[in-house]
């Protein structure tokens, strides 16, 4: 094969590698716009987020509830912003196995007052 043949078959290569380049990169950005949003990360503010810094129910249970076994265990407390039940943890545990269940969970609110002086402070 002479030198200029071979030149020309590498520039026509590079003409249609190029092109496929170009048209690939078109048909992603294309297919990139036509899909749709995706859900709002967990960190955004939602209605049960609301509730939470509302003063709602700050002891969601779901949302502790990291593997879903309808149980909390130390681990998944430790993860999660709860820190009045991370410092009582033993407390609220009454039978000691290590997790915490929903009917423990209830049974210490239960037990605990509520606390009215914030919210008479916020409606004046």
């Amino acid at each position: 094969m002479s030198y200029t043949l071979h030149n020309k078959i590498i520039n026509y290569m590079k003409k249609n590698i190029l092109t496929l380049v170009a048209l690939a990169t078109l048909a992603s950005v294309s297919a990139y716009a036509q899909a749709p949003a995706s859900k709002a990360p967990a960190t955004t503010t939602t209605p049960a987020n609301k509730a939470t810094k509302k003063g709602g129910d700050k002891d969601n249970f779901k949302e502790i509830d990291k593997d879903n076994d309808g149980k909390i265990s130390k681990a998944e407390v430790e993860g999660s912003d709860r820190k009045h039940i991370k410092k009582n943890f033993a407390a609220i545990d009454t039978n000691a196995d290590g997790f915490i269940t929903k009917e423990e969970l209830k049974a210490y609110k239960a037990t605990k007052p509520k606390k009215e002086g914030k919210k008479e402070g916020k409606k004046q």
